[in-house]
């Protein structure tokens, strides 16, 4: 066993292309995340002068591998130079541009947007934006030329993990116009396969259910824009988004569906050849998707060949050919997760495999969980990283979903063509079929996990740990079957743990981290009350979801919103469209909230939801814990407030209130000294007065507040009042999610 680990250890060690192409690689991903300008040019200029000098004493291998981080490390800089150029001479102007739409019109929640590329003569020139317009023109299609006056701005995110999105996509401007001049032309050859791809969707839309046609469109070209939000969820927390995003599992599925077919493999390698490329396309080339086609290119390549094709190397190469073209490429979180995934599959799959056949257990079902779990062990903290959570049966949904998609896949294609459209009755049903198991698995109890709850991310910790010492020690297969059963009962016993946190005879209080926003949820036993539902920058929504699922809680008793802005309801239909609401509690609106109201309740009717309208006050008991819902009302603003009391504490939840109804609130209600009072208005200047904290002394202040937010919230002021009332102050912003038990 020490002999065939040594023998892996050194097939992995000793590859020279492979080397270079990870060093490139390792350093365009150090430039683009950590580095500066004048960082890059210092590391370059030491790594070009340590490789000349390696390679004059003849040291191949590591004048290689510094040669490739000093090209890295350069063309990282050219494009950042290139970047930050482009922002500080255009970002902010607005110019008269002309314009090729290099896709179709998409809508968005404010208007529309497009791709297009810049064709006016300058510096500008061929230059790819996303164009924002509240301008329909449903009949525009690629390779059609636009004017107007554009104006311009930095492609660059404001939220961190997503600031190099747009930029990931070589994109580097945005612009909006709000009166565009339309001009017919010819698509290019170059844009062809986006009007074919169009056209294939519109095709499945004819021959097949909505919801059927939405997902298949998903499936085969990574649209996404007509899935619903209920499946979007369902897919999340099943851990079977991938299936929806074009990527190396459908590159894999087209060429294995085509291999199949009769005849000399010879002939089939060929021909794949330049199908796959043209799929790519299809499916929107994206850095993902343009790195697996690279890499199974480089597959059919040696099979033509007849030379033996190095998994390692060609993944390496692959990833290095596309950050040569664009460096920024490396900020895509799908190619990240692509290149983790197929990492995982060529390191960990080999070992598994040899694990199953030492347990004499062939077969497919054993292969499809090989690649699920390989693939896995790199994805894993990414998907935490990036999302906040992951499914905890992904294995089990993967296993009963991936077997269908080499029917699905090419059965979607196959059956747009005239004499094959007879098969779409046989896709329709095989795709409801299909959709309905997600959805089923999507109702399973504690089905996802979050990274917000510490306990599960020590468990992972364990598993990578144990993981290591299989991998390190090759241990025998009963060994191996006992640490995956020692790893179960854990992972059991962190859901039992948190859900009988949440089902304790007590009254638990928890702030969800949703941004800029509120979003409370209080349990007593079985008892579930949620005080809004909004954020202005996050999924307020899916974060509560999530919530609900840790707790293993499939459904909402009462829903309080204490008033109608944004930031306090954004969730609020979303929420209804997945999850079960009983009652819900609402204020008076005032005559300018009267469509926001009506658009809420419409919403609620809907779904059979029961509507109270609170006008003075409104009473609930939930086991041991008395609920009293209070309306706060000044010259300004008017809401609700809810104060949640039992023998061992209570909590005071208030809305967007200011200092004025504060002290009526103060003077109608009364209230006694809360252990928790979430902060009125975020923790603004005008909100949580000294008066109001001098009366009710509360335990903890707790402010829901976004990070670095343009409101200023939680106001020095308000942290300036607390200081001085030794109040102690929890944060969103800074804390996170804040939960505590009374």
């Amino acid at each position: 066993m020490g002999q065939n680990s040594q023998s892996i250890n050194q097939t992995i060690s000793y590859r020279p292309l492979m080397c270079v192409c990870m060093a490139f690689s390792f350093a365009v991903f150090l430039s683009v995340f950590f580095f500066a300008g004048w960082q890059m040019l210092l590391l370059f200029a030491l790594c070009l002068f340590s490789g000349l000098a390696l390679l004059l004493r003849r040291h191949k291998l590591l004048s290689g591998v510094l040669l490739g981080c000093a090209l890295g490390l350069m063309l990282s800089w050219i494009t950042s130079y290139q970047i930050t150029n482009l922002e500080q001479n255009w970002a902010g102007k607005t110019l008269p541009l002309e314009l090729q739409a290099l896709d179709y019109q998409q809508d968005t929640d404010y208007g529309y947007r497009l791709d297009v590329s810049v064709l006016t003569q300058g510096a500008l020139n061929g230059e790819k934006m996303v164009l924002y317009t509240d301008q329909s023109m449903k009949d525009l299609k690629p390779g059609d030329l636009l004017s107007g006056q554009i104006k311009l701005s930095s492609a660059r995110g404001r939220e961190s993990l997503w600031a190099l999105a747009a930029y990931s996509r070589n994109i580097r401007m945005e612009g909006t116009c709000h009166q565009l001049t339309l001009q017919r032309a010819p698509t290019p050859l170059h844009l062809q396969p986006r009007v074919w791809a169009h056209g294939l969707a519109e095709r499945l839309g004819v021959l097949l259910s909505q919801e059927s046609a939405a997902f298949l469109t998903s499936v085969t070209l990574g649209e996404k824009q007509h899935l619903s939000d209920r499946l979007r969820r369902d897919l999340d927390r099943t851990g079977l988004s991938h299936i929806t995003a074009a990527s190396g599992l459908h590159v894999h599925l087209i060429a294995s569906a085509f291999l199949l077919l009769p005849g000399s493999r010879r002939r089939k390698c060929l021909l794949l050849i330049p199908i796959l490329p043209l799929y790519g396309a299809l499916a929107g080339a994206s850095p993902s998707i343009i790195r697996a086609v690279v890499m199974q290119e480089l597959y059919l390549t040696a099979s033509v060949l007849n030379r033996e094709e190095d998994g390692l190397t060609s993944l390496s190469l692959a990833l290095a050919l596309l950050l040569l073209w664009d460096p920024v490429a490396i900020a895509n979180v799908g190619l990240q997760l692509s290149f983790a995934a197929m990492a995982g599959i060529l390191l960990v799959g080999p070992r598994l495999t040899e694990w199953w056949k030492s347990w004499n257990l062939p077969g497919r079902f054993w292969y499809s969980l090989q690649v699920t779990i390989s693939a896995n062990v790199f994805t894993l903290p990414l998907v935490l990283f990036y999302f906040g959570s992951t499914s905890s049966i992904t294995l089990l949904s993967n296993l009963l979903v991936l077997w269908i998609l080499p029917v699905l896949l090419p059965g979607a294609i196959i059956c747009c063509f005239g004499p094959l459209r007879f098969l779409a009755p046989l896709l329709d049903a095989a795709t409801h079929g299909l959709l309905t198991v997600i959805r089923l698995l999507g109702r399973i109890p504690w089905a996802s996990f979050s990274a917000d709850h510490k306990i599960f991310l020590l468990w992972l910790l364990i598993c990578y740990l144990l993981g290591f010492a299989a991998w390190k020690f090759w241990l025998r297969p009963g060994q191996t079957l006992r640490l995956s059963a020692l790893s179960l009962l854990l992972l059991t016993g962190c859901f039992l743990s948190v859900s009988g946190y949440y089902s304790a005879d007590a009254l638990t209080y928890t702030a969800l981290d949703v941004g800029q926003g509120q979003c409370i949820l209080l349990t007593d036993g079985d008892h579930t009350t949620v005080v809004d539902c909004g954020s202005l920058d996050k999924d307020c929504c899916e974060i509560l979801r999530r919530e609900l699922g840790m707790a293993g809680r499939g459904e909402i008793d009462e829903l309080v919103i204490t008033h109608y802005d944004s930031d306090h309801i954004s969730g609020f239909i979303p929420l209804l469209d997945t999850i079960a609401v009983h009652r819900i509690y609402l204020p008076i609106p005032a005559p300018e909230e009267q469509n926001t109201f009506l658009l809420l309740t419409a919403a609620a009717r809907a779904k059979g939801s029961e509507l109270i309208l609170v006008r003075e006050q409104a009473h609930f008991l939930a086991g041991k814990t008395d609920y009293r819902i209070c309306v706060t009302r000044s010259k300004e603003e008017r809401g609700l407030a809810l104060h949640a009391a039992r023998a061992e504490g209570s909590v005071l939840v208030m809305g967007d209130v200011d200092a004025l109804a504060e002290r009526r609130l103060l003077e109608r209600w009364d209230l006694p000294r809360p252990d928790i009072l979430t902060a009125s208005h975020h923790g603004s200047r005008y909100s949580n007065s000294f008066t109001l904290l001098t009366v009710l002394r509360p335990r903890c202040l707790v402010v829901s507040a976004g990070e670095n937010n343009m409101y200023g919230h939680p106001h020095p002021d308000v942290l300036e009042r607390c200081r001085m009332l030794n109040i102690p102050v929890l944060r969103t912003d800074r804390q996170g999610r804040i939960s505590c038990q009374l």
